[in-house]
């Protein structure tokens, strides 16, 4: 009688360190700790997962599939995510299952941003010009378009000084001044400009971006540098595109919102 009683005591606290719910735990009795009974269930007691992507289109059908989703978007590292078992307020969800996108500038765009504001002797200039001779369309007054005259411009640079003195004496003081004037010229004609034309990430569509071209002629060797105009404005616009291309794509599968969040 003594042993079905220590038996049965047994196996009501077994059964009283069983956790009640679709999570399927027990209290071990060394600490309390709550030891998950998941991995010996045949399936798991809920889905949940990340998936991490940098295709818009692929995160687009993704967040489709598995619809109603709270989507965060991040325009100021060009992200999003997605929660799929977020809930509400008054009905909360794990928030362990998500979708995040994170748009990879194109090797264009950031050949774009690395070019911006630096100075560039003749030899890096014209060779950046060549490798991406594609997107680049130079800017006359005149009008001419053609890429190959203002590389040949470019290496063709001659720098030129002039030191003019003056010289002015009165009956009680004398005064005498140098100034010096630094060109620098191309038989080519140096252009005023450039477009860059390119798709900045993936998925956007193609911008326009304009360089304004100068020449810093402070010692017998030019220095040159691009300067991207108007660079914030043109990053906010990208921004707001991101977030409309994706509100068209996800349409009713996801409600937007700007900004991050953490569960």
């Amino acid at each position: 009688m003594d042993i079905q009683l220590i038996q049965q005591t047994a196996v009501d606290a077994a059964r009283a360190n069983r956790l009640a719910g679709e999570d399927r735990a027990v209290i071990l009795p060394q600490g309390c700790e709550v030891k998950s009974l998941e991995h010996l269930m045949v399936g798991r007691s809920r889905y949940r997962g990340k998936l991490v992507t940098s295709t818009l289109a692929d995160f687009v059908s993704y967040v489709k599939a598995h619809a109603p989703a709270d989507a965060f978007v991040d325009i100021d590292h060009m992200a999003a995510t997605a929660f799929f078992n977020l809930g509400t307020s008054d009905m909360s969800g794990h928030g362990d299952y998500t979708a995040t996108l994170k748009l990879p500038p194109t090797a264009a765009f950031s050949a774009l941003n690395r070019i911006d504001g630096q100075k560039l002797t003749q030899k890096d200039l014209a060779e950046w010009l060549e490798d991406w001779h594609e997107f680049l369309t130079a800017e006359y007054a005149e009008g001419d378009a053609t890429l190959a005259r203002a590389i040949t411009a470019v290496r063709k640079v001659t720098v030129k000084s002039i030191t003019e003195n003056s010289t002015t004496v009165t009956n009680v003081s004398s005064a005498r001044s140098t100034m010096e004037e630094i060109e620098a010229k191309s038989d080519n004609g140096l252009p005023a400009g450039f477009n860059f034309v390119c798709e900045p990430y993936l998925g956007l569509t193609p911008r326009t971006f304009r360089l304004v071209f100068s020449v810093i002629t402070k010692d017998d060797k030019p220095v040159f540098a691009m300067r991207w105009q108007q660079r914030e404005a043109t990053i906010e616009k990208i921004a707001k595109e991101f977030k409309s291309v994706l509100a068209e794509q996800l349409g009713d599968a996801a409600v937007l919102t700007i900004g991050t969040f953490q569960p």
